[in-house]
């Protein structure tokens, strides 16, 4: 009887290892069907030449998804908590009426004083 109910055990014990393995692979497989990579998506960063969007070589290439654009944060905030998107918005219905999309870096700080990324009111102007 104790050599019956040990070898039901082992039965037992190696039935669930297995399900366990099973249910783990079931798993793994459920994941992994889900899951579907984009393909690559190509951007053109134009850095704050805004103007140059238009150009027809960017706008007739259809690998290119869209345009990278950067704005600073004093041309948005031009005195403090009064913000102008006009910029934006602009270049966002531009790209969108040509198919394109829209990369927004906004940027707060820069290592060239020409450009003045912080809005005056911070700098002390």
């Amino acid at each position: 009887m104790r050599r019956r109910t040990l070898r039901l055990f082992e039965v037992n014990f190696f039935m669930s290892g297995l399900a366990k393995r099973g249910w783990c692979l079931l798993l793994i497989i459920d994941c992994w069907a889900g899951v579907s990579a984009a393909s690559p998506r190509h951007y053109v960063f134009f850095n704050r030449d805004r103007e140059r969007i238009s150009e027809a070589t960017f706008l007739g290439t259809k690998a290119i998804e869209g345009a990278q654009l950067k704005y600073t944060w004093r041309e948005l905030e031009r005195e403090k908590g009064s913000y102008d998107f006009s910029a934006i918005q602009h270049d966002f219905m531009f790209l969108n009426a040509k198919g394109k999309r829209l990369f927004i870096q906004l940027q707060d700080a820069s290592f060239d004083p020409k450009i003045g990324s912080s809005g005056r009111y911070l700098s002390g102007e």
